[in-house]
């Protein structure tokens, strides 16, 4: 299925996811991942844990308007706010860092050298772009009820946070220095035959992999790369660390 075409892919953050995951990630505020977390089937108060987080796949921020992609092949959380899971909650927020991100023309596909990116606060042109904003698990509205996890941006004081601002250099004639806004949902899902199988964040699985639905499934949630409409292509993976690791789990939303 071609994604550039159909909609949103994931966080992870991607972009976490992935956006993300991702999980998504607060600038300057705690960061805690905050499902109700169930290991191996039941729904256990456990003590904080920090997941690891990772790319799957590569991320691609997609912006067809303005012929542009983003690549960036490596997410973490970034370390002065980690990633954090804690029980009996369906809120999730802390830091992702990607990083060796490049800028390339969508078509013809072309890596575009003098448009290197990089966020506020990080080394101009490293390709490094710190990404933050709130993760929530909602239910979709159909009879099966499948759990789904939602992007969305931090409201601070009454205004509203991007979820981060790509920096370009002046030199770019592709694209100009913009806020990413908006929405976004992921899917949890795990690898059948070496493929993605999208499913229920509900179900417990060691390591879940996040990646962006199709717009049609919730078609209010829109990314936005300033005025234009964005979309996330690829796989962002989460697993327990610490003393759970290797555990199955799951998030079950109310």
């Amino acid at each position: 299925m071609n994604y550039r075409k159909q909609g949103l892919r994931a966080l992870g953050l991607s972009f976490v996811a992935v956006l993300g995951l991702m999980a998504f990630m607060a600038s300057g505020a705690q960061a805690n991942f905050q499902y109700l977390l169930t290991v191996n089937g039941v729904i256990d108060d456990v003590p904080d844990n920090l997941p690891t987080v990772s790319a799957h796949s590569e991320g691609v921020l997609l912006v067809p308007g303005k012929n542009l992609e983003i690549k960036c092949p490596t997410v973490e959380s970034d370390p002065s706010a980690p990633v954090l899971l804690l029980a009996s909650s369906t809120v999730a927020h802390g830091h992702l860092i990607f990083s060796g991100c490049k800028t390339f023309t969508i078509s013809p596909l072309t890596e575009q050298t003098k448009c290197k990116p990089w966020s506020p606060g990080q080394v101009k042109e490293s390709g490094i772009i710190l990404a933050g904003g709130l993760a929530e698990l909602v239910l979709h509205p159909t009879p099966n009820s499948k759990s789904y996890v939602l992007f969305k941006p931090l409201v601070v004081g009454g205004v509203t946070q991007p979820f981060t601002t790509i920096e370009l250099p002046e030199t770019c004639a592709l694209a100009e220095t913009s806020k990413v806004t908006g929405s976004l949902v992921a899917e949890c899902g795990e690898l059948v035959a070496g493929a993605f199988s999208g499913g229920n964040c509900a179900t417990h699985r060691v390591k879940q992999l996040l990646r962006s639905v199709t717009a049609g499934l919730f078609p209010a949630d829109v990314l936005k790369f300033g005025a234009n409409e964005a979309f996330i292509d690829g796989i962002a993976a989460v697993e327990l660390g610490g003393a759970l690791a290797g555990k199955s789990w799951g998030g079950v939303a109310p």
